[in-house]
């Protein structure tokens, strides 16, 4: 009796984890950085971005003057914080692309996308995000004085959904 219930057990615990929702956090971001210049930097551009909490793997490239980074589970991503870092090494990030998973909320006719311990104001020109579901998003991240503001670029519906091909490179540390 007791090996058919851990035989059963066994048998529904892929079908259960495949159930629960993937946790609400910033994927990946590949910031454009102007300022990398010799293969010198690199070192010094991986170890600043490193540094910022929760950044996984990090891959740069020289060619493409991009900061590739992942982030770990639960890690907040604090665009000004990443900007100061690799400013203090002459590289200056000209935008930010993130993919995340969260939701989407409205209140009082100010839209945000919520992933973990990341609030973003959702600007004019992102698509209507259904309110109440679990997202995946790929877009732009734009800092000012205020809070970090994303244009949504891309996005899907479900705990378990994905993006198009085309966004893959997004996803290439994960």
């Amino acid at each position: 009796m007791k090996i058919i219930r851990i035989s059963i057990l066994a048998g529904l615990l892929p079908i259960l984890l495949h159930t629960l929702p993937a946790q609400a956090q910033v994927l990946s971001a590949i910031a454009d950085v102007k300022g990398i210049t010799c293969a010198l930097c690199l070192p010094p551009l991986e170890h600043a971005a490193r540094s910022q909490p929760g950044v996984g793997n990090v891959k740069i490239s020289m060619s493409r003057q991009t900061v590739d980074m992942s982030y770990a589970a639960d890690a907040p991503l604090n665009f000004s914080a990443l900007d100061q870092t690799l400013a203090g090494l002459n590289a200056n990030v000209q935008r930010l692309r993130i993919v995340a998973r969260g939701h989407s909320e409205q209140t009082g006719g100010i839209r945000e996308f919520v992933a973990g311990k990341n609030r973003f104001l959702l600007t004019a020109a992102s698509p209507a995000l259904p309110q109440g579901k679990p997202l995946i998003v790929a877009g732009l991240l734009e800092q000012g004085s205020g809070p970090m503001q994303l244009t949504v670029t891309q996005f899907a519906v479900g705990a378990h959904a994905t993006l198009p091909s085309d966004v893959a490179p997004l996803l290439t540390n994960h």
